[in-house]
Protein backbone atom coordinates (compact mmCIF):
# COMPACT_ATOMS: atom_id res chain seq x y z
CA UNK A 1 0.00 0.00 0.00
CA UNK A 2 2.83 2.39 1.16
CA UNK A 3 4.40 1.83 -2.61
CA UNK A 4 1.11 2.18 -4.65
CA UNK A 5 0.27 5.66 -2.79
CA UNK A 6 4.01 7.07 -2.99
CA UNK A 7 4.01 6.73 -6.73
CA UNK A 8 0.88 8.19 -7.09
CA UNK A 9 1.72 11.29 -5.36
CA UNK A 10 4.20 12.64 -8.30
CA UNK A 11 2.03 10.75 -10.81
CA UNK A 12 -1.33 13.08 -10.08
CA UNK A 13 0.70 16.16 -8.97
CA UNK A 14 2.59 15.76 -12.74
CA UNK A 15 -0.74 15.72 -14.69
CA UNK A 16 -2.27 18.60 -12.27
CA UNK A 17 0.65 20.42 -12.89
CA UNK A 18 0.63 20.13 -16.68
CA UNK A 19 -2.84 21.63 -17.09
CA UNK A 20 -1.40 24.65 -15.44
CA UNK A 21 0.84 25.05 -19.23
CA UNK A 22 4.45 24.03 -17.72
CA UNK A 23 6.43 21.57 -19.55
CA UNK A 24 6.72 17.49 -18.93
CA UNK A 25 9.86 17.83 -16.73
CA UNK A 26 9.01 20.73 -14.90
CA UNK A 27 5.69 19.24 -13.99
CA UNK A 28 7.39 16.02 -12.94
CA UNK A 29 9.79 18.26 -11.00
CA UNK A 30 6.42 19.60 -8.96
CA UNK A 31 5.54 16.19 -8.19
CA UNK A 32 8.54 14.51 -7.13
CA UNK A 33 9.13 17.85 -4.66
CA UNK A 34 5.40 17.57 -3.24
CA UNK A 35 5.84 13.42 -3.00
CA UNK A 36 9.15 13.44 -1.49
CA UNK A 37 9.80 16.59 0.39
CA UNK A 38 9.00 18.18 3.65
CA UNK A 39 5.57 17.27 4.84
CA UNK A 40 4.30 14.01 2.74
CA UNK A 41 8.27 12.76 2.83
CA UNK A 42 7.95 12.72 6.77
CA UNK A 43 4.28 11.37 6.52
CA UNK A 44 5.48 8.27 4.09
CA UNK A 45 5.43 5.58 6.78
CA UNK A 46 2.00 7.08 8.02
CA UNK A 47 0.34 4.90 5.32
CA UNK A 48 -3.43 5.59 6.23
CA UNK A 49 -3.00 9.31 6.26
CA UNK A 50 -0.92 9.56 2.66
CA UNK A 51 -3.63 7.50 1.03
CA UNK A 52 -6.09 10.16 1.88
CA UNK A 53 -3.98 12.64 0.97
CA UNK A 54 -2.82 11.25 -2.20
CA UNK A 55 -7.04 11.49 -3.37
CA UNK A 56 -6.28 15.13 -3.32
CA UNK A 57 -3.81 16.09 -6.54
CA UNK A 58 -6.89 13.44 -8.49
CA UNK A 59 -9.06 15.64 -7.21
CA UNK A 60 -7.71 19.24 -7.98
CA UNK A 61 -7.44 17.72 -11.68
CA UNK A 62 -11.26 17.12 -11.63
CA UNK A 63 -12.26 20.50 -10.49
CA UNK A 64 -9.78 21.73 -13.04
CA UNK A 65 -11.52 20.18 -15.66
CA UNK A 66 -14.90 21.12 -14.42
CA UNK A 67 -14.04 24.73 -15.11
CA UNK A 68 -11.80 24.45 -18.39
CA UNK A 69 -13.10 21.99 -20.33
CA UNK A 70 -16.53 22.42 -22.14
CA UNK A 71 -17.21 18.58 -22.54
CA UNK A 72 -17.66 15.69 -20.63
CA UNK A 73 -18.18 17.42 -17.14
CA UNK A 74 -20.79 14.59 -15.96
CA UNK A 75 -17.71 12.25 -15.75
CA UNK A 76 -14.96 14.53 -14.11
CA UNK A 77 -17.80 15.40 -11.49
CA UNK A 78 -18.77 11.70 -11.15
CA UNK A 79 -15.18 10.96 -10.66
CA UNK A 80 -14.35 14.19 -8.11
CA UNK A 81 -17.47 12.61 -6.25
CA UNK A 82 -16.13 8.76 -6.21
CA UNK A 83 -12.62 10.68 -4.95
CA UNK A 84 -14.39 12.33 -2.37
CA UNK A 85 -15.81 8.72 -1.20
CA UNK A 86 -12.90 6.94 -1.12
CA UNK A 87 -11.13 9.02 0.84
CA UNK A 88 -13.74 9.26 3.29
CA UNK A 89 -13.84 5.13 3.23
CA UNK A 90 -10.44 5.56 3.78
CA UNK A 91 -10.61 6.33 7.17
CA UNK A 92 -8.72 9.26 8.65
CA UNK A 93 -10.72 12.05 9.13
CA UNK A 94 -8.26 15.06 9.54
CA UNK A 95 -6.27 14.00 6.21
CA UNK A 96 -9.67 14.12 4.67
CA UNK A 97 -10.53 17.57 5.72
CA UNK A 98 -7.00 18.80 4.86
CA UNK A 99 -8.96 18.15 1.05
CA UNK A 100 -11.82 20.15 1.07
CA UNK A 101 -9.88 22.53 2.03
CA UNK A 102 -7.70 22.32 -0.99
CA UNK A 103 -10.98 21.63 -2.74
CA UNK A 104 -11.96 24.65 -1.67
CA UNK A 105 -8.68 26.51 -2.35
CA UNK A 106 -9.08 25.33 -5.97
CA UNK A 107 -12.42 26.47 -6.30
CA UNK A 108 -11.94 29.67 -5.70
CA UNK A 109 -9.05 29.29 -8.29
CA UNK A 110 -11.47 29.77 -11.19
CA UNK A 111 -13.21 32.65 -10.00
CA UNK A 112 -12.36 34.61 -13.03
CA UNK A 113 -13.52 31.96 -15.27
CA UNK A 114 -16.93 32.34 -17.45
CA UNK A 115 -19.89 30.48 -15.62
CA UNK A 116 -18.41 29.77 -12.36
CA UNK A 117 -21.59 29.90 -10.52
CA UNK A 118 -22.74 27.08 -12.83
CA UNK A 119 -19.52 25.00 -11.84
CA UNK A 120 -19.19 25.53 -8.37
CA UNK A 121 -22.79 23.98 -8.42
CA UNK A 122 -21.90 21.13 -10.24
CA UNK A 123 -18.87 20.48 -7.94
CA UNK A 124 -20.83 21.35 -4.86
CA UNK A 125 -23.25 18.22 -5.98
CA UNK A 126 -20.64 15.53 -6.88
CA UNK A 127 -18.93 17.03 -3.00
CA UNK A 128 -22.38 15.90 -2.27
CA UNK A 129 -22.77 12.86 -4.07
CA UNK A 130 -19.28 11.87 -2.59
CA UNK A 131 -19.99 12.21 1.30
CA UNK A 132 -23.40 10.35 0.78
CA UNK A 133 -21.33 7.78 -0.93
CA UNK A 134 -19.06 7.63 2.02
CA UNK A 135 -21.88 7.06 4.33
CA UNK A 136 -21.10 3.89 6.02
CA UNK A 137 -17.67 5.31 7.22
CA UNK A 138 -19.39 7.85 9.81
CA UNK A 139 -20.89 5.06 12.04
CA UNK A 140 -17.91 3.79 12.63
CA UNK A 141 -16.27 6.82 13.19
CA UNK A 142 -18.12 8.63 15.23
CA UNK A 143 -18.48 5.33 17.66
CA UNK A 144 -14.40 5.35 17.97
CA UNK A 145 -14.48 9.52 18.66
CA UNK A 146 -17.83 8.40 21.46
CA UNK A 147 -15.47 6.36 23.16
CA UNK A 148 -11.71 8.48 22.91
CA UNK A 149 -9.67 9.96 25.02
CA UNK A 150 -9.40 12.88 22.79
CA UNK A 151 -13.19 13.99 22.99
CA UNK A 152 -12.76 16.09 26.41
CA UNK A 153 -9.24 16.96 25.08
CA UNK A 154 -7.33 19.97 26.89
CA UNK A 155 -6.47 23.07 25.08
CA UNK A 156 -2.69 22.04 25.89
CA UNK A 157 -3.17 18.47 24.13
CA UNK A 158 -4.97 20.18 21.39
CA UNK A 159 -1.74 22.66 20.61
CA UNK A 160 1.06 20.13 20.85
CA UNK A 161 2.70 20.15 17.69
CA UNK A 162 2.60 23.46 16.84
CA UNK A 163 5.64 24.75 14.70
CA UNK A 164 8.14 26.07 17.25
CA UNK A 165 9.37 29.50 15.04
CA UNK A 166 13.11 29.09 15.40
CA UNK A 167 12.32 25.88 12.94
CA UNK A 168 12.96 27.96 10.42
CA UNK A 169 16.76 28.61 11.26
CA UNK A 170 16.52 24.70 9.91
CA UNK A 171 15.57 26.12 6.56
CA UNK A 172 19.14 27.89 6.81
CA UNK A 173 21.30 24.65 7.57
CA UNK A 174 19.45 21.54 8.33
CA UNK A 175 21.60 19.84 10.59
CA UNK A 176 21.66 22.83 12.95
CA UNK A 177 19.14 20.79 15.40
CA UNK A 178 20.21 17.35 16.89
CA UNK A 179 16.46 15.60 15.61
CA UNK A 180 16.63 18.19 12.82
CA UNK A 181 13.24 20.47 14.53
CA UNK A 182 12.69 21.90 17.71
CA UNK A 183 9.69 21.73 20.22
CA UNK A 184 7.06 19.17 20.74
CA UNK A 185 8.17 15.53 21.18
CA UNK A 186 6.71 14.86 17.28
CA UNK A 187 9.49 13.92 14.81
CA UNK A 188 7.26 11.94 12.68
CA UNK A 189 5.42 15.13 11.94
CA UNK A 190 7.67 18.10 12.91
CA UNK A 191 10.54 17.43 10.95
CA UNK A 192 9.20 19.65 7.62
CA UNK A 193 12.74 20.82 6.21
CA UNK A 194 10.94 21.39 2.18
CA UNK A 195 14.61 21.13 1.27
CA UNK A 196 17.11 24.33 0.45
CA UNK A 197 16.53 23.78 -3.63
CA UNK A 198 13.52 23.81 -3.50
CA UNK A 199 13.24 27.37 -1.36
CA UNK A 200 15.33 28.73 -4.06
CA UNK A 201 13.14 27.85 -6.84
CA UNK A 202 10.03 29.38 -5.18
CA UNK A 203 11.49 32.47 -4.26
CA UNK A 204 12.81 32.22 -8.20
CA UNK A 205 9.38 32.57 -9.08
CA UNK A 206 8.50 34.85 -6.43
CA UNK A 207 11.49 37.53 -7.34
CA UNK A 208 10.62 37.48 -10.80
CA UNK A 209 8.12 40.27 -12.28
CA UNK A 210 8.22 38.27 -15.92
CA UNK A 211 7.06 35.08 -14.20
CA UNK A 212 4.76 36.70 -11.90
CA UNK A 213 2.90 38.77 -14.77
CA UNK A 214 2.46 35.15 -16.65
CA UNK A 215 1.19 33.53 -13.95
CA UNK A 216 -0.29 36.37 -12.19
CA UNK A 217 -3.54 34.12 -10.25
CA UNK A 218 -1.51 31.30 -9.74
CA UNK A 219 1.10 33.52 -7.83
CA UNK A 220 -1.74 34.89 -5.80
CA UNK A 221 -3.40 31.85 -5.30
CA UNK A 222 -0.38 30.14 -4.24
CA UNK A 223 1.06 32.40 -1.79
CA UNK A 224 -2.57 32.46 -0.26
CA UNK A 225 -2.04 28.63 0.14
CA UNK A 226 1.60 29.13 1.67
CA UNK A 227 0.19 31.83 4.21
CA UNK A 228 -2.66 30.19 5.58
CA UNK A 229 -0.96 26.66 6.00
CA UNK A 230 2.50 28.44 7.43
CA UNK A 231 0.10 30.36 9.68
CA UNK A 232 -2.33 27.24 10.95
CA UNK A 233 1.26 25.48 11.15
CA UNK A 234 2.81 27.51 13.63
CA UNK A 235 -0.31 26.45 16.22
CA UNK A 236 0.00 28.93 19.67
CA UNK A 237 2.77 30.05 18.06
CA UNK A 238 1.06 32.56 15.95
CA UNK A 239 -2.12 32.86 17.88
CA UNK A 240 -4.90 32.91 15.26
CA UNK A 241 -4.87 28.81 15.63
CA UNK A 242 -5.19 29.18 19.22
CA UNK A 243 -7.82 32.22 19.12
CA UNK A 244 -9.52 31.30 16.71
CA UNK A 245 -9.51 28.21 14.55
CA UNK A 246 -9.67 25.86 17.46
CA UNK A 247 -13.05 27.04 17.96
CA UNK A 248 -14.66 26.02 14.90
CA UNK A 249 -16.85 23.17 15.34
CA UNK A 250 -15.43 19.39 14.67
CA UNK A 251 -12.38 20.99 13.21
CA UNK A 252 -11.20 22.81 15.87
CA UNK A 253 -11.03 18.84 17.32
CA UNK A 254 -8.67 17.94 15.30
CA UNK A 255 -4.75 18.07 16.79
CA UNK A 256 -1.21 18.66 15.25
CA UNK A 257 -1.02 22.22 14.04
CA UNK A 258 1.73 21.47 12.35
CA UNK A 259 0.24 19.14 9.80
CA UNK A 260 -1.56 22.20 7.91
CA UNK A 261 1.76 22.85 6.15
CA UNK A 262 1.27 20.53 3.61
CA UNK A 263 -0.58 23.44 2.27
CA UNK A 264 2.54 25.36 2.32
CA UNK A 265 4.18 22.17 1.09
CA UNK A 266 2.29 22.04 -2.12
CA UNK A 267 2.66 25.52 -2.55
CA UNK A 268 6.33 25.28 -3.18
CA UNK A 269 6.00 22.68 -5.50
CA UNK A 270 3.52 24.15 -7.61
CA UNK A 271 5.68 27.45 -7.64
CA UNK A 272 8.88 25.53 -8.09
CA UNK A 273 6.91 23.59 -11.07
CA UNK A 274 6.04 27.02 -12.48
CA UNK A 275 9.31 28.29 -12.27
CA UNK A 276 12.03 25.62 -13.53
CA UNK A 277 11.93 26.29 -17.27
CA UNK A 278 12.25 30.13 -16.54
CA UNK A 279 15.18 29.47 -14.29
CA UNK A 280 16.93 27.32 -16.61
CA UNK A 281 16.59 29.14 -19.81
CA UNK A 282 15.22 32.78 -19.10
CA UNK A 283 17.95 35.72 -18.72
CA UNK A 284 16.96 38.25 -17.02
CA UNK A 285 17.58 42.22 -16.60
CA UNK A 286 20.29 43.66 -13.79
CA UNK A 287 17.76 44.86 -11.44
CA UNK A 288 15.84 41.56 -11.91
CA UNK A 289 19.21 39.51 -11.16
CA UNK A 290 20.06 41.77 -8.51
CA UNK A 291 17.14 40.76 -6.69
CA UNK A 292 17.69 37.09 -7.24
CA UNK A 293 21.60 37.37 -5.99
CA UNK A 294 19.81 38.82 -2.73
CA UNK A 295 17.90 36.09 -1.92
CA UNK A 296 21.23 33.84 -2.59
CA UNK A 297 23.30 36.17 -0.04
CA UNK A 298 20.64 35.95 2.49
CA UNK A 299 20.44 32.12 2.62
CA UNK A 300 24.26 31.59 2.37
CA UNK A 301 24.47 34.07 4.85
CA UNK A 302 21.93 32.51 7.13
CA UNK A 303 23.55 28.80 6.45
CA UNK A 304 27.35 30.58 8.11
CA UNK A 305 25.52 32.49 10.74
CA UNK A 306 23.99 29.45 12.20
CA UNK A 307 27.34 27.26 11.44
CA UNK A 308 29.19 29.58 13.25
CA UNK A 309 26.25 29.92 16.34
CA UNK A 310 25.52 25.84 16.50
CA UNK A 311 29.06 24.88 16.63
CA UNK A 312 29.73 27.38 19.53
CA UNK A 313 26.63 25.57 21.21
CA UNK A 314 27.87 22.51 20.68
CA UNK A 315 31.68 22.57 21.42
CA UNK A 316 31.08 24.26 24.93
CA UNK A 317 28.69 22.33 26.89
CA UNK A 318 26.52 24.92 29.06
CA UNK A 319 27.75 28.09 27.03
CA UNK A 320 24.61 30.66 26.70
CA UNK A 321 24.68 33.96 25.07
CA UNK A 322 22.43 36.28 27.16
CA UNK A 323 22.71 38.91 23.88
CA UNK A 324 20.63 36.27 21.90
CA UNK A 325 17.24 35.59 23.18
CA UNK A 326 15.78 32.57 23.64
CA UNK A 327 17.99 30.98 21.56
CA UNK A 328 21.22 31.88 23.06
CA UNK A 329 19.77 29.82 26.34
CA UNK A 330 18.70 26.61 24.78
CA UNK A 331 20.60 23.43 25.93
CA UNK A 332 23.53 21.93 24.43
CA UNK A 333 21.73 18.67 23.54
CA UNK A 334 19.74 20.34 21.64
CA UNK A 335 22.02 20.83 18.29
CA UNK A 336 24.08 18.28 16.41
CA UNK A 337 27.57 17.81 16.65
CA UNK A 338 29.80 20.65 15.14
CA UNK A 339 30.59 18.28 12.22
CA UNK A 340 26.78 17.83 11.10
CA UNK A 341 26.18 21.76 11.55
CA UNK A 342 29.03 22.47 9.45
CA UNK A 343 28.03 19.85 6.92
CA UNK A 344 24.85 21.35 6.86
CA UNK A 345 25.66 25.28 6.49
CA UNK A 346 28.38 23.67 3.11
CA UNK A 347 25.39 22.09 1.39
CA UNK A 348 23.00 25.14 1.85
CA UNK A 349 26.22 27.24 0.78
CA UNK A 350 27.00 25.36 -2.22
CA UNK A 351 22.98 25.42 -3.35
CA UNK A 352 23.53 29.56 -3.09
CA UNK A 353 26.43 29.50 -5.01
CA UNK A 354 24.51 27.56 -7.75
CA UNK A 355 21.51 30.07 -7.70
CA UNK A 356 23.37 32.78 -7.95
CA UNK A 357 25.99 31.35 -10.82
CA UNK A 358 22.69 30.24 -12.33
CA UNK A 359 20.47 33.25 -12.14
CA UNK A 360 23.34 34.98 -14.61
CA UNK A 361 24.50 32.36 -16.55
CA UNK A 362 22.06 29.49 -16.46
CA UNK A 363 23.06 27.03 -18.39
CA UNK A 364 25.21 24.01 -16.25
CA UNK A 365 24.84 26.33 -13.22
CA UNK A 366 21.22 26.09 -13.22
CA UNK A 367 21.82 22.15 -13.56
CA UNK A 368 24.00 21.59 -10.95
CA UNK A 369 21.48 24.05 -8.79
CA UNK A 370 18.63 21.30 -9.97
CA UNK A 371 20.93 18.47 -8.81
CA UNK A 372 21.28 19.73 -5.59
CA UNK A 373 17.81 19.98 -5.51
CA UNK A 374 17.35 16.49 -6.16
CA UNK A 375 20.39 15.05 -4.18
CA UNK A 376 18.95 16.95 -0.76
CA UNK A 377 15.35 15.48 -1.59
CA UNK A 378 17.01 11.99 -1.81
CA UNK A 379 19.55 12.60 1.06
CA UNK A 380 16.83 13.30 3.18
CA UNK A 381 14.11 11.09 1.98
CA UNK A 382 16.29 8.03 2.18
CA UNK A 383 17.20 9.12 6.31
CA UNK A 384 13.65 9.22 7.10
CA UNK A 385 13.23 5.98 5.50
CA UNK A 386 16.55 4.52 7.65
CA UNK A 387 15.17 6.12 10.47
CA UNK A 388 11.76 4.03 11.11
CA UNK A 389 10.76 2.02 13.39
CA UNK A 390 11.59 3.65 16.12
CA UNK A 391 9.66 4.27 19.26
CA UNK A 392 7.37 6.58 18.53
CA UNK A 393 4.52 4.68 18.01
CA UNK A 394 4.98 2.97 21.26
CA UNK A 395 4.89 6.49 22.83
CA UNK A 396 1.86 7.85 21.06
CA UNK A 397 -0.26 4.38 22.02
CA UNK A 398 0.84 5.06 25.54
CA UNK A 399 -0.37 8.56 25.64
CA UNK A 400 -3.90 7.42 23.90
CA UNK A 401 -4.93 4.73 26.07
CA UNK A 402 -4.11 6.34 29.31
CA UNK A 403 -5.90 9.73 29.94
CA UNK A 404 -4.17 10.82 32.54
CA UNK A 405 -0.81 11.51 30.97
CA UNK A 406 -0.03 14.53 29.82
CA UNK A 407 -0.29 15.63 25.84
CA UNK A 408 3.69 17.05 26.61
CA UNK A 409 6.46 14.62 25.53
CA UNK A 410 7.74 12.66 27.82
CA UNK A 411 11.40 12.19 26.05
CA UNK A 412 13.97 13.93 26.22
CA UNK A 413 15.67 15.83 23.36
CA UNK A 414 18.68 13.68 23.20
CA UNK A 415 16.65 10.64 23.28
CA UNK A 416 18.27 8.51 20.67
CA UNK A 417 15.28 6.51 19.52
CA UNK A 418 13.40 9.36 18.08
CA UNK A 419 15.86 11.38 15.82
CA UNK A 420 14.49 11.65 12.16
CA UNK A 421 17.03 13.63 9.64
CA UNK A 422 20.05 13.19 8.04
CA UNK A 423 21.81 12.71 11.06
CA UNK A 424 21.37 8.77 10.95
CA UNK A 425 23.02 8.83 7.81
CA UNK A 426 26.01 10.59 9.66
CA UNK A 427 26.60 9.07 12.97
CA UNK A 428 29.35 10.69 13.87
CA UNK A 429 30.29 13.05 16.87
CA UNK A 430 28.63 13.02 20.40
CA UNK A 431 26.69 9.72 21.65
CA UNK A 432 23.60 10.77 21.28
CA UNK A 433 23.61 12.05 17.84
Amino acid sequence: VTGVQTCALPICCFFLFRRWGVSRSAALLGGLIFAFSGFARIHLPHTNAMDVLAHMPWMLLCIDHLYRDSAKRGRWSLALAALNASAILTGYPPFYFFTLLFQAWYVLWFIPEPHWWRQTLQCAGALMGGVLMGAPQWLPTLTSVAGSARKGATLEFLLYGSYHPLNLLSFANPMLFARGFMGSDFPDEMNIYPGVGVLFLALYFVLSPQLRARHRRAFLMLGALAGFGAVLGFGQYAKVYQWLWIHVPVVGSFRVPVRYFCMFQFALAGASALAYESFLHVSYNLATRRRQYLAAVIIGAGALLTAGFGVAKSRVHGYEMPWLPLLGKLRTDYFSDWRLIVLGSVLVLLASICYALAVRHQGVWAKAMIAVLLIDIVWYTGSVWLAYPTGTTQDVLGELTDPGIPAPARISPADTGNKIGPHRWFEIGRAHV
